[in-house]
Parts: C-alpha cells; sequence; structure tokens
C-alpha cells in the first residue's frame, strides 16, 4: 500500500504532466481526535481525500466535485456518536480509517481526472474503479 510520501508524489506528477500550477496537500488529520467535518483542511473547497489506516497505509481515494466539497464528501465516511467516531461507510476497506488527507483543486473539473490518476497510480485496496498501475 502507498505512504502519504507517495501520494504528494503521484500529486506534483499529475501537475506536471498536465501544466497545473501544483495543489496544495493537506497534513495527515486525525480522524478521531480532531472530528469536525467543518473544520477539515480545505472542507470548503472542490478536491480529492485521501483516507489513510493507522499505520499511514493508503486506503481509499475519493472526489469532491460538482455540488459538493471535500467536507461534506468526507463526512459522508464518518460521524461522531458519544464523543466515538463511528464508520458508516466503508464496511468493505481492509483496515478502518484513521487519518484523512485532503486536496483541493483549482477547479472543480480537475477532480475526477486527478482521482482516477491517484486511483489508477497508487491502486488504493478500497477502491474498486480505475485500479490498473500505470
Amino acid at each position: 500500500m502507498a505512504e502519504l510520501s507517495e501520494l504528494q508524489e503521484c500529486v506534483q506528477r499529475y501537475c506536471a504532466r498536465y501544466h497545473i500550477m501544483t495543489f496544495p496537500i493537506s497534513r495527515l488529520y486525525d480522524l478521531e481526535a480532531e472530528w469536525d467535518s467543518t473544520s477539515f483542511p480545505y472542507a470548503g473547497r472542490k478536491g480529492c481525500y485521501a483516507y489513510f489506516d493507522e499505520s499511514e497505509q493508503l486506503i481509499y481515494i475519493g472526489k469532491a466535485s460538482c455540488n459538493s466539497t471535500i467536507g461534506i464528501r468526507a463526512s459522508t465516511y464518518h460521524r461522531m456518536e458519544n464523543g466515538k467516531l463511528i464508520a458508516t461507510g466503508g464496511s468493505h476497506w481492509p483496515k478502518a480509517a484513521k487519518w484523512l488527507v485532503t486536496i483541493p483543486v483549482h477547479e472543480a473539473h480537475q477532480a475526477p481526472s486527478l482521482e482516477e490518476f491517484l486511483i489508477e497510480v497508487l491502486a488504493p485496496p478500497a477502491n474498486v474503479t480505475g485500479r490498473t498501475k500505470i
């Protein structure tokens, strides 16, 4: 499985390939300790998000484009209940998510393209579409 450094390198490679100003990439956001879907890094923006397990291995990549935002999409996978983070999505994931990383894009149409590129290159185990490595 991929680590954060590999995700960062792939985002830079994507931007260079398509001559796009580099996208910022958030720090690792601790889902349990910091939970608040409105305070995710870049929560109000369009872009991609990546979930990592407790050993910081990539599990899943998703996107927020069109009528959604990173905060709205990423928060569909968890909710806080009685002070404990409960997974509401990703039941098919090989491991539980511990960390979230967000990647805002400059234009909404870039999110689906970036998502497909990252899935194709990094092959996160919970993504079933676009799993051919390049």
